[in-house]
């Protein structure tokens, strides 16, 4: 089971300061679990908690494929020019829709890339991890520092120890998502007459008026933002499994570290 942190519950969270006090637990954690010097099946058991999977990288995909279909249907609706909908909600999805494009193109990408980088991890981390362990001369140190650096920014995609998430699927992307798919179940689509919002009426209530077809029509676009966000979610979710693998990795030399 993987050791929930503390103080990082955020991509934007993760800092040297955050880690070295998740590690102070973390420490206790990896003793219980493993004994020096490590050996790479130990190693790969801890980590593949953190590991990317092949359902997130499909979730993701089916995400992006989805997009532009969504993008059509909305588009047909606003080309319809009918009363029925509300202009302005139509191109704010639009927009909101679009948006979601790149980040999750990088985020695939990504996931691609930490997948492969997966299967070498266990064995270059325990070998740098016991090297860490028993280094005497100032060249061992350094060639073992150098590859717990490439380490590092193999898994946050950057060279200091902060991940690089503002261009692939972060917390601003949940939450589009999240706020579309909430509006979508109150009939964000839909134009509401001023007497309707008076009287504050909910969607249930104002649907009886509108033609089922066009029901139909835009519960098939909810359908697919529906998909979108849990390509959305799944894609995030992964994220925040690599910045606590990048914690965890920053524990476990913390542990090995000569006193």
């Amino acid at each position: 089971m993987a050791y929930k942190m503390l103080y990082t519950h955020r991509l934007d969270q993760l800092n040297p300061k955050g880690a070295e006090l998740e590690s102070v637990y973390l420490v206790r954690d990896i003793r219980q679990r493993t004994s020096l010097p490590l050996v790479p099946h130990k190693v790969q058991e801890h980590f593949s908690e953190f590991y990317l999977k092949d359902e997130d990288t499909d979730a993701m995909e089916q995400a992006l494929l989805l997009i532009e279909p969504t993008l059509e249907m909305i588009k047909q609706l606003q080309n319809s020019k009918d009363p029925l909908y509300e202009e302005i909600n139509l191109v704010r999805t639009l927009q909101l829709l679009q948006f979601q494009i790149e980040p999750l193109q990088n985020n695939i990408a990504f996931s691609r890339e930490i997948k492969n980088f997966q299967v070498e991890f266990a064995a270059r981390a325990t070998a740098v991890l016991n090297c860490v362990n028993k280094a005497k001369g100032r060249e061992e140190k350094v060639a073992a520092n150098d590859e717990l650096n490439r380490l590092f920014a193999q898994i946050l995609r950057t060279t200091d120890f902060r991940f690089h998430f503002v261009d692939i699927v972060n917390e601003g992307r949940v939450s589009d998502l999240q706020g579309l798919n909430e509006g979508m179940m109150r009939g964000y689509l839909f134009h509401f007459t001023l007497e309707e919002e008076l009287k504050k009426l909910s969607f249930d209530e104002v649907k009886l008026r509108i033609p089922p077809d066009k029901l139909a029509e835009v519960e098939k676009v909810h359908k697919y933002i529906k998909i979108i966000k849990k390509g959305i979610d799944q894609a995030y979710d992964g994220n925040m499994r690599v910045v606590n693998w990048a914690i965890t990795l920053y524990a476990y030399v913390k542990m090995v570290m000569p006193l």
